[in-house]
């Protein structure tokens, strides 16, 4: 199926995104692990472990739709984090980020009346705001360790 250049172009951008944020986590697991903080890796393994499947269902809608996946800009954007505080602040960034490049693809999709796109990129969206909260709940707990 021929799909429109819009499209596939906010679908590589939403690539280019969860491909980056992927390496981000994979890159957080091993420096939490390192410091010993056992439960927030295994959180970032989730979120690394997630990214990689939006990856492969944006690649697939890409190549479905005639198009090419690009990954352009990916290396230039990784940064190392060297607190555990950090890590979890970029990961917060990186799924609001996430959400805003989904919801962009949304409205594109929908404007070119690709709603097999849309509907595939809706639930996208609805999980990385569940992504969201738990981070938030992470951020919420490492912050209250500081207190005690």
């Amino acid at each position: 199926m021929k799909g429109s250049p819009e499209v596939i172009a906010a679908l590589n951008e939403c690539l280019r995104h969860f491909h980056t944020t992927f390496v981000v986590f994979v890159i957080n697991v091993s420096v939490a692990k390192k410091y010993g903080y056992e439960e927030i890796a295994k959180s970032f393994e989730y979120f690394y472990k997630e990214s990689a499947g939006n990856c492969k269902k944006l690649i697939d809608r890409i190549v479905y739709l005639d198009g090419n996946p690009f990954f352009d800009g990916v290396a230039n954007e990784i940064e190392y984090n060297e607190t555990i505080e950090e890590m979890i602040l970029v990961g917060n960034a990186s799924v609001l980020e996430g959400i805003a490049y989904l919801s962009s693809c949304v409205e594109i999709s929908a404007q070119f009346k690709d709603f097999g796109t849309r509907n595939l990129v809706e639930n996208m969206l609805v999980e990385e705001e569940k992504h969201l909260a738990h981070i938030e709940a992470k951020m919420i707990q490492f912050s209250e360790r500081g207190k005690a």
